[in-house]
């Protein structure tokens, strides 16, 4: 009898073998769903039909952004380096319950992108604040550097742990603060 693809078995099949591998580290189904959610964009899993895994994976209402951010080995395979469009989906969502099992907190599992969406804002409003000196925008600068966010966002960045292409001079403690400081000068 032929090997059987992973792709053409059944998505119950699979996803019973990810809430298995979870449970048996001390996670639950929920947090299966929810990985999945995120990274799939679909709402119920347990409210999918008949299909195979391929055919959930293709047919993914809205698959995550994040998903770019998802690294490191999952059966001996970089995802990160992964080019057929299908494995790399496969492997992003093996990867998510992987991390789950191991026993990584949900936060950290979904590699969220409140971050990196907070960071390319004020990275905006920073270079549109360098040329026009706009108060709102200072303002609104001032506000998120002497929160607890920027500094959350400045050791993120020194972790590593955001994408080495984001533009990040709003992350510069120089730049920003001498823009600052210009503004409160007489």
């Amino acid at each position: 009898m032929p090997r059987q693809s992973v792709f053409d078995m059944p998505f119950s099949k699979v996803y019973g073998c990810f809430v298995a591998k979870a449970e048996r580290k001390g996670r639950t189904k929920a947090e299966v769903d929810e990985v999945t959610a995120w990274l799939t964009g679909y709402g119920n899993v347990d409210a999918i039909g008949d299909v195979t895994y391929g055919q959930f994976l293709s047919s993914a209402p809205a698959w995550n952004p994040g998903a770019e951010l998802i690294t490191g080995s999952i059966c001996g395979v970089r995802v990160e380096t992964i080019q057929d469009p299908m494995e790399k989906k496969m492997r992003q969502l093996d990867k998510l319950v992987d991390d789950l099992a191991k026993g990584k907190p949900i936060e950290k599992v979904l590699y969220r992108l409140d971050r990196i969406e907070r960071v390319k804002k004020y990275e905006r409003l920073f270079d549109e604040a360098l040329i026009s000196h706009d108060p709102e925008k200072l303002a609104l600068l001032e506000t998120y550097y002497t929160s607890g966010q920027w500094s959350d966002d400045y050791e993120a960045d020194e972790r590593g742990e955001l994408p080495p292409d984001l533009k990040r001079g709003v992350l510069s403690q120089d730049g920003l603060y001498d823009l600052l400081e210009r503004i409160h000068s007489p």
